[in-house]
Protein backbone atom coordinates (compact mmCIF):
# COMPACT_ATOMS: atom_id res chain seq x y z
CA UNK A 1 0.00 0.00 0.00
CA UNK A 2 1.32 3.43 -1.05
CA UNK A 3 0.69 5.48 2.18
CA UNK A 4 -0.17 5.03 5.66
CA UNK A 5 -3.35 3.89 7.83
CA UNK A 6 -4.01 5.30 11.02
CA UNK A 7 -6.64 4.49 13.67
CA UNK A 8 -7.30 5.99 17.28
CA UNK A 9 -9.88 3.23 19.07
CA UNK A 10 -11.12 4.76 22.55
CA UNK A 11 -13.83 3.34 24.60
CA UNK A 12 -15.63 3.66 28.19
CA UNK A 13 -17.54 1.53 30.10
CA UNK A 14 -20.34 3.10 31.88
CA UNK A 15 -21.80 1.95 35.73
CA UNK A 16 -24.69 0.97 34.04
CA UNK A 17 -22.82 -0.82 31.46
CA UNK A 18 -23.73 1.03 28.85
CA UNK A 19 -20.44 1.43 26.30
CA UNK A 20 -18.97 4.55 24.30
CA UNK A 21 -16.60 3.38 21.17
CA UNK A 22 -14.56 6.36 19.36
CA UNK A 23 -12.66 5.89 16.19
CA UNK A 24 -10.47 8.39 14.58
CA UNK A 25 -8.90 7.45 11.31
CA UNK A 26 -6.70 8.99 8.77
CA UNK A 27 -5.98 7.59 5.07
CA UNK A 28 -3.68 8.27 3.05
CA UNK A 29 -3.41 6.38 -0.49
CA UNK A 30 -1.40 7.98 -3.30
CA UNK A 31 -2.86 10.98 -3.40
CA UNK A 32 -6.19 10.04 -1.89
CA UNK A 33 -7.17 11.95 1.62
CA UNK A 34 -9.92 10.47 3.30
CA UNK A 35 -10.93 11.22 7.50
CA UNK A 36 -13.16 9.79 9.54
CA UNK A 37 -14.04 10.46 13.36
CA UNK A 38 -17.41 9.35 15.03
CA UNK A 39 -18.89 7.63 18.09
CA UNK A 40 -21.32 5.07 18.90
CA UNK A 41 -23.31 4.06 21.85
CA UNK A 42 -24.36 0.99 23.33
CA UNK A 43 -27.51 0.95 25.97
CA UNK A 44 -27.68 -2.25 28.19
CA UNK A 45 -31.25 -2.47 26.55
CA UNK A 46 -29.35 -3.34 23.38
CA UNK A 47 -30.03 0.00 21.24
CA UNK A 48 -27.74 2.49 20.25
CA UNK A 49 -26.82 6.08 19.04
CA UNK A 50 -24.11 7.33 17.03
CA UNK A 51 -22.50 10.52 16.23
CA UNK A 52 -20.46 11.44 13.24
CA UNK A 53 -17.95 13.91 12.56
CA UNK A 54 -18.78 17.09 10.36
CA UNK A 55 -17.17 20.11 8.77
CA UNK A 56 -12.87 19.96 7.93
CA UNK A 57 -10.91 17.52 9.80
CA UNK A 58 -8.65 20.43 10.68
CA UNK A 59 -11.22 21.45 14.01
CA UNK A 60 -10.41 17.43 15.53
CA UNK A 61 -8.84 17.11 18.72
CA UNK A 62 -6.59 14.27 19.14
CA UNK A 63 -3.92 15.46 22.19
CA UNK A 64 -2.41 12.89 24.68
CA UNK A 65 0.10 14.00 27.18
CA UNK A 66 0.95 13.00 30.92
CA UNK A 67 -2.43 13.86 32.00
CA UNK A 68 -4.47 11.93 29.84
CA UNK A 69 -6.02 11.69 26.06
CA UNK A 70 -8.38 14.75 24.77
CA UNK A 71 -10.86 14.16 22.21
CA UNK A 72 -13.03 16.41 20.31
CA UNK A 73 -15.16 16.69 17.11
CA UNK A 74 -17.98 19.14 16.00
CA UNK A 75 -21.26 16.81 15.13
CA UNK A 76 -24.63 17.94 13.45
CA UNK A 77 -26.09 17.99 17.14
CA UNK A 78 -22.91 19.73 18.60
CA UNK A 79 -19.55 19.73 19.97
CA UNK A 80 -18.68 15.96 21.14
CA UNK A 81 -15.73 15.78 23.84
CA UNK A 82 -14.07 13.29 25.08
CA UNK A 83 -11.63 13.66 28.14
CA UNK A 84 -9.68 10.58 30.07
CA UNK A 85 -7.13 11.14 32.79
CA UNK A 86 -4.32 8.73 32.93
CA UNK A 87 -3.75 6.68 36.43
CA UNK A 88 -1.57 3.85 34.01
CA UNK A 89 1.69 3.93 31.89
CA UNK A 90 1.61 3.33 27.97
CA UNK A 91 2.85 0.51 26.52
CA UNK A 92 4.55 -0.31 22.81
CA UNK A 93 4.57 -4.03 23.01
CA UNK A 94 8.12 -4.99 22.56
CA UNK A 95 9.76 -6.96 19.67
CA UNK A 96 8.82 -7.83 15.51
CA UNK A 97 5.58 -6.29 14.70
CA UNK A 98 2.78 -8.42 14.25
CA UNK A 99 2.91 -8.20 10.37
CA UNK A 100 5.24 -6.17 8.00
CA UNK A 101 3.77 -2.76 7.75
CA UNK A 102 1.54 -3.21 11.44
CA UNK A 103 2.20 -1.18 14.05
CA UNK A 104 -0.55 -1.40 17.22
CA UNK A 105 0.03 0.30 20.70
CA UNK A 106 -1.69 1.16 23.95
CA UNK A 107 -1.71 4.99 24.48
CA UNK A 108 -3.91 4.71 27.53
CA UNK A 109 -4.02 1.86 28.89
CA UNK A 110 -6.57 3.13 31.80
CA UNK A 111 -8.55 6.09 33.18
CA UNK A 112 -11.39 8.24 34.37
CA UNK A 113 -13.12 9.70 31.58
CA UNK A 114 -16.13 12.62 31.38
CA UNK A 115 -17.93 12.47 27.92
CA UNK A 116 -19.75 15.63 26.43
CA UNK A 117 -22.65 14.23 24.73
CA UNK A 118 -24.02 16.83 22.47
CA UNK A 119 -27.62 17.32 21.34
CA UNK A 120 -31.07 17.96 23.08
CA UNK A 121 -29.67 18.44 26.78
CA UNK A 122 -26.31 17.81 26.29
CA UNK A 123 -25.37 14.99 28.39
CA UNK A 124 -22.14 14.29 30.43
CA UNK A 125 -21.21 10.42 30.86
CA UNK A 126 -18.56 9.00 33.01
CA UNK A 127 -16.93 5.69 33.18
CA UNK A 128 -13.36 4.17 32.79
CA UNK A 129 -11.59 4.38 29.69
CA UNK A 130 -9.20 2.84 26.83
CA UNK A 131 -7.42 3.84 24.32
CA UNK A 132 -4.87 2.86 21.60
CA UNK A 133 -3.63 3.07 17.86
CA UNK A 134 -3.09 1.36 14.86
CA UNK A 135 -1.01 2.46 12.33
CA UNK A 136 -0.50 0.19 9.04
CA UNK A 137 1.83 1.07 6.06
CA UNK A 138 0.30 -1.71 4.15
CA UNK A 139 -2.89 -3.00 3.30
CA UNK A 140 -3.97 -5.57 5.34
CA UNK A 141 -5.43 -7.83 2.99
CA UNK A 142 -1.82 -8.35 1.83
CA UNK A 143 -0.22 -9.83 4.95
CA UNK A 144 -0.83 -13.17 6.90
CA UNK A 145 -3.39 -11.83 9.19
CA UNK A 146 -6.15 -14.65 9.04
CA UNK A 147 -7.61 -13.46 12.54
CA UNK A 148 -7.27 -10.76 15.52
CA UNK A 149 -8.63 -11.67 19.16
CA UNK A 150 -7.83 -8.50 20.88
CA UNK A 151 -9.41 -7.42 24.51
CA UNK A 152 -8.69 -4.71 27.38
CA UNK A 153 -10.19 -5.41 31.16
CA UNK A 154 -10.34 -3.20 34.04
CA UNK A 155 -10.64 -5.05 37.35
CA UNK A 156 -9.76 -3.69 40.40
CA UNK A 157 -6.69 -0.95 39.81
CA UNK A 158 -5.60 -3.66 38.03
CA UNK A 159 -5.78 -3.31 33.58
CA UNK A 160 -5.15 -6.05 31.61
CA UNK A 161 -4.21 -6.10 27.60
CA UNK A 162 -4.05 -8.73 25.20
CA UNK A 163 -3.57 -8.81 21.36
CA UNK A 164 -3.61 -12.05 19.25
CA UNK A 165 -2.18 -12.32 15.89
CA UNK A 166 -3.23 -15.59 13.85
CA UNK A 167 -0.43 -15.89 11.08
CA UNK A 168 -1.63 -19.26 8.91
CA UNK A 169 -1.27 -22.83 10.97
CA UNK A 170 0.58 -23.19 13.35
CA UNK A 171 2.04 -19.37 13.17
CA UNK A 172 0.82 -16.90 15.68
CA UNK A 173 1.83 -13.09 17.23
CA UNK A 174 1.00 -12.67 20.75
CA UNK A 175 1.24 -9.51 23.21
CA UNK A 176 -0.16 -8.92 26.64
CA UNK A 177 0.43 -6.93 29.12
CA UNK A 178 -0.64 -6.63 32.63
CA UNK A 179 -0.37 -3.10 35.01
CA UNK A 180 -1.09 -4.53 38.79
CA UNK A 181 -1.80 -0.84 40.44
CA UNK A 182 -2.36 2.24 38.90
CA UNK A 183 1.40 3.09 38.86
CA UNK A 184 2.88 0.01 38.05
CA UNK A 185 5.24 -0.61 35.25
CA UNK A 186 3.40 -2.54 32.83
CA UNK A 187 4.36 -6.55 32.56
CA UNK A 188 4.79 -8.09 29.28
CA UNK A 189 4.07 -11.31 28.21
CA UNK A 190 4.71 -13.13 24.88
CA UNK A 191 2.91 -16.04 25.32
CA UNK A 192 -0.73 -16.68 27.12
CA UNK A 193 -3.49 -19.72 26.19
CA UNK A 194 -7.15 -18.18 25.19
CA UNK A 195 -9.12 -21.16 26.18
CA UNK A 196 -12.88 -21.55 26.03
CA UNK A 197 -15.06 -22.66 28.78
CA UNK A 198 -18.61 -23.26 29.37
CA UNK A 199 -19.71 -19.88 28.22
CA UNK A 200 -16.75 -17.89 29.21
CA UNK A 201 -13.13 -17.43 27.85
CA UNK A 202 -9.98 -17.56 30.20
CA UNK A 203 -6.84 -15.75 28.94
CA UNK A 204 -3.68 -17.55 30.96
CA UNK A 205 -0.77 -15.55 30.78
CA UNK A 206 2.31 -16.95 30.64
CA UNK A 207 4.06 -18.19 34.34
CA UNK A 208 2.61 -19.08 37.27
CA UNK A 209 2.69 -15.91 38.53
CA UNK A 210 0.70 -14.31 35.42
CA UNK A 211 -2.77 -13.34 35.94
CA UNK A 212 -5.84 -15.52 34.42
CA UNK A 213 -8.71 -13.42 33.52
CA UNK A 214 -12.07 -15.04 33.07
CA UNK A 215 -14.09 -13.04 30.67
CA UNK A 216 -17.70 -13.77 31.31
CA UNK A 217 -20.04 -12.21 28.11
CA UNK A 218 -23.15 -10.29 29.21
CA UNK A 219 -23.66 -8.37 25.86
CA UNK A 220 -22.85 -8.67 22.10
CA UNK A 221 -22.17 -5.23 20.47
CA UNK A 222 -21.78 -6.43 17.26
CA UNK A 223 -21.41 -9.31 15.11
CA UNK A 224 -20.49 -9.35 11.17
CA UNK A 225 -18.93 -7.10 8.47
CA UNK A 226 -16.13 -5.18 10.84
CA UNK A 227 -16.45 -1.55 9.25
CA UNK A 228 -20.31 -1.52 10.35
CA UNK A 229 -18.62 -1.75 13.90
CA UNK A 230 -18.04 1.53 13.55
CA UNK A 231 -20.56 4.64 12.77
CA UNK A 232 -19.52 4.77 9.30
CA UNK A 233 -22.97 5.03 7.34
CA UNK A 234 -21.34 6.95 3.68
CA UNK A 235 -20.26 5.24 1.16
CA UNK A 236 -16.86 6.72 0.80
CA UNK A 237 -16.30 5.76 4.31
CA UNK A 238 -16.91 2.18 3.17
CA UNK A 239 -14.66 2.24 0.38
CA UNK A 240 -12.04 2.69 1.91
CA UNK A 241 -12.27 0.47 4.94
CA UNK A 242 -12.70 -2.37 2.41
CA UNK A 243 -9.65 -1.72 0.28
CA UNK A 244 -7.43 -1.03 3.52
CA UNK A 245 -8.53 -4.02 5.20
CA UNK A 246 -10.36 -6.48 2.78
CA UNK A 247 -13.81 -8.79 3.93
CA UNK A 248 -13.12 -8.32 7.81
CA UNK A 249 -15.78 -9.33 9.92
CA UNK A 250 -16.04 -8.70 13.82
CA UNK A 251 -17.24 -10.54 16.86
CA UNK A 252 -17.26 -7.79 19.63
CA UNK A 253 -18.51 -8.44 23.61
CA UNK A 254 -18.78 -6.31 27.18
CA UNK A 255 -18.10 -9.33 29.17
CA UNK A 256 -17.74 -9.20 32.82
CA UNK A 257 -13.62 -9.52 33.49
CA UNK A 258 -12.54 -11.49 36.81
CA UNK A 259 -9.39 -11.64 37.99
CA UNK A 260 -7.82 -14.79 39.14
CA UNK A 261 -4.21 -13.96 40.64
CA UNK A 262 -2.22 -15.37 43.26
CA UNK A 263 -2.39 -11.98 44.98
CA UNK A 264 -6.07 -12.14 44.88
CA UNK A 265 -8.88 -11.82 42.35
CA UNK A 266 -11.21 -8.65 41.50
CA UNK A 267 -13.98 -8.22 38.96
CA UNK A 268 -15.00 -5.59 36.34
CA UNK A 269 -14.88 -4.62 33.41
CA UNK A 270 -14.13 -6.14 29.47
CA UNK A 271 -14.63 -5.29 25.66
CA UNK A 272 -13.36 -7.82 23.72
CA UNK A 273 -13.52 -8.59 20.32
CA UNK A 274 -12.55 -11.36 17.06
CA UNK A 275 -11.81 -10.13 14.12
CA UNK A 276 -11.35 -12.71 10.91
CA UNK A 277 -10.58 -12.44 7.50
CA UNK A 278 -12.10 -15.10 5.29
CA UNK A 279 -9.43 -17.61 3.63
CA UNK A 280 -8.02 -17.03 0.43
CA UNK A 281 -9.14 -18.70 -2.37
CA UNK A 282 -6.61 -21.33 -4.31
Amino acid sequence: MMGSFEKLYADLVMADSSVCVVYMTWVRLGPLRHHYAGVERFFPDGSREILRASGSPSTWIADRSDRGTSLCFPTRSGLFRLDMGTCQRPWRPTGQPAAPGVDWWVETPRGDTVVSWPGDGQRTLEGVGYVDRVRLTRRLKGTRVARLRWGRAHTGDSTFVYSAVDLGPGTDWRRAAFWRTPDATPEEWQHFDLVEESESLLVHADGEAGPVIRLEPLRRLHAGVAWEAAPSPKLGDRLVARLVGGHMTDDRWLSRARTESPSGGSVGWAVHETVSWPPRQP
